[in-house]
Parts: C-alpha cells; structure tokens; sequence
C-alpha cells in the first residue's frame, strides 16, 4: 500500500497496514466506552463504585454519568483543564 505523509510518499507492508489497522480497531473500541477510553489512559474502576474511576498516579478522578439520553465523564485532578460545561467538572 502507498500513502503520502506530509508530501513524502511512502510503501507499507501487508504487516505494517494489518498493525495500523489493529491499533485504529482498538481506539473505536474505546470511543464507544468511556469505560475502556478511562481505563486506556489508566484509570482504575474503583471498588464498589461501579462509575467511579481513580488515576493513583496523576491524582485524577472521573465519573461516568447518564442524562437523559447520552452519557457524560466528569473529571476533576491538578492538571485538567476547566470547564464551565454540565456537570461542571
């Protein structure tokens, strides 16, 4: 297969499509849980707390939180970013 990265053309083996193609099936996955894409940047459930997460080592914690009709995360550690929108994390 031949792509064109940034002007530079390119030839990928069978392998390395296969091997891109695998890590893009995995972050799919994860955009359609906000459980798993918690748990890929190393998030931990925590016990007892079904839709509670902890990050031990970054000191973050995130909530998973059902409206309506769609699914929200809060989250809330020194580092994130602050917004004003719903649920005010």
């Amino acid at each position: 297969m031949e792509a064109i990265i940034n002007g530079v053309k390119i030839t990928l083996t069978k392998t390395q499509v296969n091997a891109i193609q695998k890590v893009q099936n995995e972050r799919e996955k994860c955009r359609n849980s906000f459980k798993r894409m918690l748990k890929s940047f190393g998030f931990k459930q925590m016990k007892g707390q079904p839709e509670s997460f902890e990050h031990k080592v970054k000191n973050w914690y995130a909530e998973i939180h059902t409206m309506s009709n769609y699914d929200v995360v809060w989250m809330t550690g020194k580092g994130l970013k602050s917004t004003s929108a719903m649920p005010d994390g």
